[in-house]
């Protein structure tokens, strides 16, 4: 019975816990759908060469990197993460739309420094959030690692819908895609109750 106990999911107030375990795992399905796809998008929808996208992959690597080390190690005092949630993902959707509308290097480069910061900012949001939506004092690890089975199912969530939107409407699709995934997670985080 205890063992049975550990692999339950929460049944009581876990309502905005639901809720945050959906945004997170569309969020993870948002940015696979490009990034397991990068190089294809690179030689296929820019049509880069294979020297050309191979020094783009880098250039958009130097620039995740730097824009995540940055937003670590900005440690800032969150007084709403809620309202910050929203704006960043409304950030990341926006940037997302980007090389849709400019399907250029410069435009991917726009991407990555955009959606870069937008990813950078929710880390450390998303994790504030998650931890006050835990319906359980009692079963906080347990919870948690619920919540960050979001992660894992979202990159193969994201991979599966990606190609689904290729299949149908090509490579420029995955960024639209993106953007609508993450705007619909954008939704469910406003619409939590515990946290401001």
């Amino acid at each position: 019975r205890e063992l049975l106990r550990m692999f339950m999911f929460p049944t009581h107030g876990a309502r905005d816990f639901y809720k945050t375990l959906a945004a997170r795992f569309l969020l993870t399905v948002g940015s696979s759908m490009i990034s397991n796809y990068m190089l294809y998008i690179l030689q296929d929808y820019l049509h880069l060469d294979q020297d050309g996208a191979q020094r783009m992959l880098s250039i958009n690597s130097s620039i995740t990197l730097a824009i995540g080390l940055v937003c670590c190690l900005a440690r800032v005092e969150i007084g709403r993460p809620k309202i910050l949630t929203v704006i960043t993902a409304c950030m990341i959707a926006v940037g997302a739309i980007v090389p849709f509308l400019f399907p250029t290097p410069a435009g991917l480069i726009a991407f990555s420094v955009i959606v870069g910061i937008g990813n950078g900012a929710n880390s450390s949001l998303i994790q504030t959030i998650s931890v006050e939506v835990l319906p359980n004092p009692n079963a906080v690890a347990k919870d948690l690692g619920f919540l960050n089975l979001a992660n894992t199912l979202g990159g193969v969530g994201g991979s599966f819908a990606a190609a689904m939107v290729i299949n149908t409407v090509g490579y420029g699709g995955v960024f639209v895609g993106e953007a609508v995934v993450v705007l619909v997670a954008a939704v469910l985080f406003r619409s939590i109750r515990r946290v401001r």
